[in-house]
């Protein structure tokens, strides 16, 4: 049991000037002994006394301090941003090493060395706490470092040091450094690596992402010791950047070379199987804490959503859709206990010379999964045609939620003819953003398995083949784009459709008293799955939200 009463009256006794007595320097080198050998865990918790760690942290957390025992080690880690990857690797890590092992080099290198200085003021921060003088009296800062972070904490300026030592250790010392900043001459025992790019402008450019692969195996893995530590902690921005190539490494290594313990957490549990990852399909990681950004980046950002929170990144090959994006029903699956939306991607006039397809497709919402119950795509027909078409999923579906129509070509003539002729419900649909990025709504929904497209050989209610033709529509979805040239008028009215459901969470979905959320601290035991159906709330919620998406039939913005 660390003394700490004891600890302080030695420390008052020495800051005061009295000379300590023999006993006083044996407690002393006594308890000293004792706080190195205190765990990582112990150490966070009394930084941060009033933090409420989270169970994937906590896994974290022991991850670190199992390298940290063994004096080696190498710990890849992927997580959401602001989830505490960098606060638990980074700006606590460096104060535990600088004094549990205080002959140690340490090296933290990110994307500039400006981001690298805004660290190390961080951590100079917490080093001169007194808490942590309290857990490692033995680190003493150079006087003049001393009185820089007194000033700067006094002015509330910026810190401008990247690189200081420990008075009382012979060897140990702290750079943090810009990926492509100098680190000639200097080696180190714990390598911190946190993010590799500032922005798009850099992972997607593959000369920069080309230079900072060397960088990282030619410079930085090669100012390792015998013993040190490796984290890493970064979003995989590309296929091609540092963390992915680092992950196929990883798969094809040398058994008798190091290996590397990869740590992921998605936002969203879906079907990647993590031995550490006790959640069901569905839940979220830290619903108590990023809720309200982890139901708003779905809507608003899908892109950002799969690649910063659910660490898939976009695939440079430039096809947005493989065959895994896709299940399968065989089973008539009844429309009536579904949100059912029409969708139409109408085409340009029939005797026009730009006349593509118009498609039509029917989508069912139900719990967290989605299922085409319906599609038509057809080569240049005219107005009557289409409404013809239309009406015939109408008179189908009786109990439709919404008929969504793109406001381009007879779009906007198919509507008013309709409304006149009293069919209500119909939404004006008026796209803005680029194809693939409104193709980008369904992303989450392929990835997590919630997808579903019915067999050739599914039939319906009547026993009637529901979609005998459905290679049509996965081969529109795998060979989709985005770009003009290709036929994609059946993923168009597919994007449309989720779009049109995700704007019917917009109105409530930030109203908390609707999720049924169980407190996570249990080392993964289940959270109440949260499904969309919980989010949309009912029509007397409805009725009383003053969102503008709900008072009028227009849809924009993707």
């Amino acid at each position: 049991m660390i003394n700490h009463s004891r600890l302080n009256q030695i420390l008052t006794k020495k800051d005061s000037g009295q000379k300590l007595s023999p006993l006083d320097i044996q407690d002393f080198n006594k308890i000293t002994r004792q706080l190195k050998t205190q765990d990582y865990a112990s150490f966070c918790r009394a930084m941060r006394p009033t933090y409420k760690w989270a169970w994937f942290q906590d896994y974290i957390i022991q991850q670190i301090n199992s390298a940290v025992n063994k004096k080696n080690g190498r710990i890849m880690c992927q997580m959401p941003q602001q989830h505490s990857k960098s606060e638990l690797m980074g700006r606590l890590m460096v104060p535990y090493i600088f004094g549990k092992c205080p002959e140690w080099k340490i090296m933290y290198v990110t994307f500039s060395d400006d981001r690298a200085k805004e660290v190390s003021a961080d951590i100079l921060s917490l080093i001169a706490d007194d808490n942590y003088n309290k857990l490692f009296p033995n680190v003493v800062l150079k006087d003049n470092i001393k009185e820089e972070v007194r000033t700067a904490t006094k002015r509330s300026n910026k810190l401008s040091i990247s690189n200081f030592t420990n008075v009382n250790s012979k060897r140990g010392e702290f750079k943090g450094v810009g990926i492509e900043g100098s680190t000639s001459g200097y080696d180190a025992n714990l390598i911190i690596l946190d993010d590799f790019f500032s922005g798009p402008a850099e992972y997607n450019s593959p000369i920069i992402r080309e230079k900072r692969w060397k960088i990282f195996t030619e410079n930085i893995l090669k100012r390792q010791q015998k013993d040190t530590i490796i984290l890493i902690m970064s979003t995989q921005w590309h296929e091609d950047d540092i963390i992915g190539r680092l992950k196929k490494y990883i798969e094809i290594k040398d058994p008798n070379a190091p290996d590397w313990e990869v740590i992921v957490f998605n936002a969203e549990k879906d079907e990647r199987d993590y031995p550490y990852d006790h959640r069901k399909i569905g839940e979220y990681l830290w619903p108590e804490e990023r809720l309200d950004v982890y139901l708003e980046g779905k809507v608003i950002d899908p892109i950002g959503w799969q690649t910063t929170y659910q660490n898939m990144p976009p695939s440079s090959s430039g096809v947005v859709f493989d065959a895994t994006c896709f299940r399968w029903y065989d089973t008539w699956e009844d429309p009536n206990n579904m949100r059912v939306i029409i969708s139409v991607d109408p085409n340009y006039k029939k005797e026009s010379k730009k006349g593509d397809e118009s498609a039509i497709v029917v989508l069912g919402f139900k719990s967290n999964k989605v299922y085409l119950l319906d599609f038509s795509s057809v080569n240049k027909v005219d107005i009557i045609d289409n409404i013809n078409r239309i009406m015939a999923f109408i008179h189908k579906y009786p109990n439709y939620y919404s008929v969504v129509i793109e406001n381009k070509a007879q779009g906007e003539d198919i509507k008013t003819i309709m409304q006149r002729n009293g069919i209500s419900k119909i939404i004006d649909y008026i796209p803005i953003q680029s194809k693939i990025y409104r193709a980008q709504t369904m992303i989450p929904y392929c990835r997590a398995g919630q997808f579903y497209l019915p067999t050739p050989q599914a039939k319906d209610r009547d026993g009637k083949l529901i979609c005998p033709d459905i290679q049509r529509v996965v081969n529109e979805f795998m060979t989709f784009t985005g770009q003009d040239g290709l036929k994609d008028n059946i993923v168009d009215a597919c994007s449309q459709a989720f779009i049109e459901f995700n704007y019917l969470l917009e109105p409530i979905k930030l109203e908390k008293t609707d999720y049924n959320v169980k407190n996570p601290f249990s080392l993964g035991k289940g959270l109440t799955k949260i499904s969309r159906p919980f989010l949309v709330g009912n029509n007397e919620q409805k009725k009383k939200t003053n969102s503008p998406y709900r008072q009028k039939s227009i849809r924009t913005g993707y």
